[in-house]
């Protein structure tokens, strides 16, 4: 696994080049349906399977752009959560998807002020 927010290389077989397509997953859950990488300058929103449906569902943004000059031939793509919550009060907040946040086993975001954090809705 790869952590950290420097990029690192992906390789693909040879007949997966022209292509340009991967699957992503999460935890080792069941992978994404293909996204194209190959095309620079573009954004794509994915959708990532859970196991559980109780568990929340992973949405990333996915863009593509020009890598730096060091690896020029190759595209830079960039994940992002769909949601990311700022929390710029000056008290603590909690979030919750509405629907769920009387359910006591949903898992809410608490932000302590000046926090961040990703959010992910549950389908049910």
């Amino acid at each position: 696994g790869h952590s950290g927010d420097e990029p690192f290389l992906l390789s693909t077989a040879d007949s997966d080049v022209v292509s340009g397509r991967i699957g992503l997953s999460v935890d080792g859950v069941s992978f994404s349906k293909a996204i194209a990488v190959n095309s620079t300058g573009s954004s794509s929103l994915i959708e990532l399977p859970q196991d559980d449906p109780g568990k929340p569902t992973v949405e990333l943004a996915v863009h593509t752009s020009l890598a730096p000059p060091s690896l020029r031939r190759a595209p830079l793509v960039t994940l992002i959560p769909r949601f990311r919550v700022r929390n710029r009060s000056s008290a603590s907040v909690r979030i919750s998807q509405v629907g769920l946040h009387e359910n006591p086993s949903c898992e809410a975001l608490l932000l302590a002020p000046g926090d961040s954090g990703e959010f992910h809705f549950t389908l049910s």
